[in-house]
């Protein structure tokens, strides 16, 4: 993030794909003097404790872990049975988007 801000990169918004990636942008970009959210939103991913506590909160998607742990034991153990694992699949588990100070949806 600060190679980007260094370089006079331009943008409007940040997509990181955990919320530590997404707060460690969120600080480089308060030092470099943009606003969250009015210069720049930002959205993590993984929705963990601590980024509820961040200045400002850090919107960020929820997905469930122990939903997601599930669906692999039982992929793992079928596979077990089968004596074949199936290298292809796909485990799909819902997300959502946890709202807050960091995207200019919550103000609305």
């Amino acid at each position: 993030m600060a190679d980007l801000l260094k370089n006079g990169k331009s943008f409007d918004g940040i997509f990181a794909s955990s919320d530590i990636l997404a707060i460690g942008a969120l600080k480089a970009l308060q030092q470099h003097g943009l606003q969250v959210p009015d210069n720049v939103q930002i959205i993590g991913f993984d929705n963990v404790t601590f980024s509820q506590y961040s200045y400002p909160a850090l919107t960020t998607i929820h997905q469930s872990t122990d939903q997601l742990g599930e669906k692999a034991a039982e992929r793992l153990i079928q596979s077990m049975q089968e004596n074949h694992l199936d290298s292809n699949g796909r485990i799909v588990v819902p997300v959502h988007l946890v709202e807050r100070e960091t995207t200019q949806a919550w103000r609305v």
